[in-house]
């Protein structure tokens, strides 16, 4: 149990380099499964989603020099089919909720029944700042995670003494 401890404890910016490593090797595996060169994939895209992107940038996001800002992250994960935790290089598994009444809301969803002014003002923020955020919202997931393993750890130990 000690482990995610561990990873909560990490620095940042750790934590930041590792998924931006992995979210990189990601990104370009899943444009290769898909047979496009990165211009193809940039005009798509762009096509798509109504996005701006420029050939360098998408060299970037390959050569992990660069992470796209959340809300193209979200539209990243919808273009190749994937959860965002699959894109970022967290989890293997594509679409763990793919079929079940657990499936994660897409951003639109967010948007209509959630809490409308908090995600404007996460989409103000600078690209700095929402990196921040997000990261910190990692570590918080990363916190609720554990104390629910521990809870759990404690439903096992106490049903093993009856």
């Amino acid at each position: 149990m000690e482990n995610p401890v561990i990873i909560f404890l990490l620095p940042v910016t750790l934590r930041g380099d590792f998924e931006m490593k992995n979210f990189a090797m990601r990104f370009k595996q899943l444009r290769n499964e898909k047979g496009l060169t990165q211009e193809e994939l940039r005009a798509d895209f762009n096509s798509r989603y109504s996005r701006n992107y420029t050939a360098a940038a998408i060299s970037r996001y390959e050569n992990g020099k660069r992470m796209p800002e959340i809300d193209a992250l979200y539209d990243f994960a919808e273009y190749f089919g994937v959860c965002i935790s699959y894109l970022l290089g967290e989890t293997d598994v594509r679409n763990p909720d793919e079929g079940s009444s657990k499936a994660k809301p897409k951003i639109a969803d967010i948007i209509a029944n959630r809490d409308e002014k908090a995600l404007d003002t996460f989409l103000e923020l600078s690209p700095e700042a929402r990196k921040k955020a997000a990261e910190y919202i990692n570590m918080l997931k990363t916190l609720q995670d554990v104390k629910e393993s521990k809870s759990n750890e404690n439903i096992i130990d106490s049903e093993e003494e009856t």
